[in-house]
């Protein structure tokens, strides 16, 4: 089963297609090949990127992005479709990494500012130029965490600080074009993931 992969639909742009990168690392195409609905993208005789066409006659998708935390249900169809055409499936994800934290302590630092943040199982240290508040809850990820096809984050070192998380920003989820980090409702849970949501039976 594949472990690290990230999906992403809209219709905009891959026209009734579920995007499925395989590879973390941002790679340049050398062979393509069809597998009844599954386009199977090559580099270098590995697979870094399925695309299933008219996703549609299997599912409907109703959201237009990337899909970080995708149902059980939507992978039990599209592990369907992929077995059917003698490709690997994908593993279940049980979290999507995108984690709800809460400003712990603030200092300025180079030309901005040190946060350190509660994310309920340990502390993590971020930066920013954004200037947040003590208390506020906001939207981190961790190292090898994807925000997209060509990036993540890794952990740096900043003048001798460890940064070992990103503070998500409202561009990074398209939620709007603004780069200020995103601060989420005071009920939502330290500790709890961004994007989980209970499915009905």
């Amino acid at each position: 089963m594949i472990k690290d992969y990230l999906l992403y639909f809209s219709n905009n742009v891959y026209k009734d297609s579920l995007y499925i990168q395989l590879k973390r690392d941002y790679q340049i195409k050398d062979e393509t090949r069809f597998i009844q609905d599954v386009e199977v993208l090559y580099k270098s005789k590995e697979p870094i990127v399925y695309i299933i066409h008219h996703i549609s006659r299997y599912t409907k998708i109703w959201m237009d992005g990337y899909i970080y935390l995708p149902s059980k249900i939507l992978l039990d169809v599209v592990n369907s479709i992929l077995i059917n055409s003698g490709l690997e499936e994908l593993e279940y994800k049980k979290e999507s990494g995108f984690i709800i934290g809460k400003i712990t302590t603030k200092r300025p630092y180079l030309d901005g500012f040190h946060y350190q943040v509660d994310i309920k199982t340990k502390t993590v240290n971020c930066f920013s130029e954004d200037e947040l508040e003590v208390n506020d809850k906001v939207v981190i990820i961790q190292e090898g965490i994807s925000l997209d096809e060509k990036r993540y984050f890794l952990n740096y070192n900043l003048h001798g600080l460890l940064i070992d998380a990103y503070l998500l920003k409202e561009n990074d989820l398209s939620i709007s074009d603004s780069s200020k980090t995103i601060r989420v409702d005071e009920e939502l849970e330290i500790g709890s993931d961004f994007f989980w949501m209970e499915e009905r039976k």
